[in-house]
């Protein structure tokens, strides 16, 4: 309960700036802090002995009594016979949806100095985020195998390995709690007062408004 209202009350505060101008600094720092946490998941899956969950031998779990996964780590290069068309899709969009465009790219148009540049910096983030995952991904993959890989990657790795991995992507998960919570007050905001002053401001109306509209969709998002 403290971590949550501790993790709620630095969210807010990082959301209080009304420009991505602000925001595009902890995005930059999120970067260096997801790109530290992938490398170290590289790393740790390979100098491991075995990954998190590994059997030598058939058992079952003892609370559900389902046959859990054994064996030497097996890797393919196509689906398995036994892949079911659930599954098959649900891997697909685990991959997929890295990619695809979301709601907060209008918003980030609409803040550029020159929205032509889009196109440019879209595709510069999209190439180097397919080299990196991929790397990434195939090379946790060839040390994990289809039995005991996980999504996301860090639950394939040892406990101790997957903490210290993980605990650098802390930064990341606040900056896109505020980066959504931000652009979601974005649209309230800009709807209550549009072809206002409070728009464009420093109002004590205005920001007291959109201070409260960033706390509920804080709370919104928590609550969900």
């Amino acid at each position: 309960m403290t971590i949550g209202l501790i993790v709620a009350i630095i969210s807010w505060i990082c959301s209080l700036p009304r420009t991505f101008g602000a925001l595009s600094h902890l995005g930059t720092g999120s970067a260096f802090f997801t790109f530290i946490s992938v490398l170290l998941a590289v790393i740790f899956s390979a100098i491991e002995s075995h990954p998190a969950g590994y059997n030598a031998e058939a058992t079952t779990d003892p609370i559900t009594g389902k046959a859990l996964p054994f064996g030497a780590p097996i890797v393919t290069a196509i689906p398995l016979p036994s892949t079911t068309f659930v599954s098959g899709v649900n891997a697909f969009l685990n991959i997929s949806y890295t990619f695809i465009g979301q709601i907060t790219l209008p918003s980030f148009i609409a803040e550029m100095k020159d929205p032509r540049d889009f196109p440019k910096a879209l595709w510069a983030c999209t190439i180097l985020e397919i080299i990196v995952f991929s790397i990434v991904g195939g090379t946790v993959y060839a040390y994990t195998g289809n039995q005991y890989m996980t999504s996301p990657a860090f639950g394939s790795l040892e406990p101790v390995y997957k903490k210290v991995a993980f605990s650098f992507m802390i930064p990341t998960i606040i900056f896109l709690g505020v980066l959504y919570a931000s652009v979601s007050a974005r649209f309230v905001f800009l709807r209550i007062f549009h072809n206002t002053r409070h728009k464009t401001e420093n109002t004590i109306v205005g920001w007291s408004a959109w201070a409260a509209i960033l706390r509920l969709c804080h709370w919104i998002s928590s609550a969900f």
